[in-house]
């Protein structure tokens, strides 16, 4: 077994490369990777934080006697897991010239990261804690399990504005409502918003282009911009206010090599980290039920 202390291991921070793939496939992830805490256990907790509630009335020329603190008693926690991926290229392999492939450890490497990224993402939405007390891998609470039962719009009808409109307006009585939330579709609920203002829109100068994809929905109470999410589940989408997510990670990707047994070359990568959710109301959720 190859030992951590092994002197022949080169490890490399693979960061900023990880931030940089596939942004377009991964929007959530590649936004939620550029806000992150540093993890100090496989247990991360956190509180929530609400704002003293007085009207704050003083009688004129009086002592001050009374303060003011935020409320900290609640909160809630998540546990850190483990992506891995690893690459194990022969030397032959490596020595013969692929087609369009220069070096072949290097681009097995690259597919690696664009899939552990492809990985965090299904996680960071349909993750369901496991502390691993049961022997099975350490897991995760994604979005879908941070929505608290109030702020679900589970029904038989399809996804219109003013379902947006009302869970929009239930982040901004809560206080997480703005100008940069972020609707993660799935497909379906995706094409419903892309059309929602369909023959709606005014054109201006434009005689070669035509189509209106959407790139932003001004609501009453919040503007919203809309993403494809693959792991999405069907007929599902969420708002949420990413400022009061944070990527908690105890150890941020990593490239190893493996000591060399024979003629290959073998490495991995791996990181660990968790998902903190700040704000009970940073999410709502939209989803269709069979009927």
């Amino acid at each position: 077994m190859i030992l951590s202390n092994d002197k022949n291991i080169k490890q490399i921070d693979l960061s900023k490369e990880l931030v940089m793939t596939d942004a377009v496939n991964l929007p959530f992830t590649s936004m939620i990777l550029k806000n992150r805490d540093k993890a100090t256990s496989t247990i991360v907790n956190w509180d929530y934080e609400q704002l003293d509630s007085t009207r704050g009335l003083a009688k004129e020329g009086s002592d001050v006697t009374e303060f003011e603190e935020s409320n900290r008693t609640t909160g809630d926690s998540n546990v850190c897991q483990i992506l891995r991926k690893a690459v194990n290229v022969s030397d032959t392999a490596q020595a013969v010239s692929e087609e369009h492939i220069a070096d072949l450890f290097a681009h097995e490497l690259s597919n690696r990261i664009v899939e552990i990224k492809r990985d965090l993402e299904y996680y960071l939405i349909n993750g369901v804690k496991n502390d691993g007390n049961d022997g099975q891998a350490r897991q995760m609470n994604g979005l879908l399990q941070f929505v608290k039962p109030e702020n679900k719009t589970e029904v038989t009808t399809a996804l219109d504005l003013k379902k947006l409109q009302n869970m929009a307006k239930t982040m901004r009585k809560a206080g997480t409502a703005g100008q940069d939330l972020v609707l993660l579709c799935d497909y379906n609920t995706y094409d419903i918003v892309a059309d929602l203002f369909f023959e709606k829109t005014l054109y201006q100068g434009v005689t070669n282009e035509f189509g209106s994809p959407v790139q932003k929905l001004n609501l009453t109470y919040a503007s919203v911009v809309p993403y494809v999410i693959d792991t999405m589940p069907e007929n599902t989408c969420l708002m949420v206010n990413t400022d009061f997510l944070k990527l908690a990670e105890l150890r941020a990707l990593i490239y190893s090599d493996l000591a060399k047994t024979g003629s290959s070359r073998k490495g991995f990568i791996e990181m660990e980290n968790t998902l903190k959710v700040l704000h009970p109301d940073a999410i709502t959720m939209y989803s269709k039920k069979t009927a």
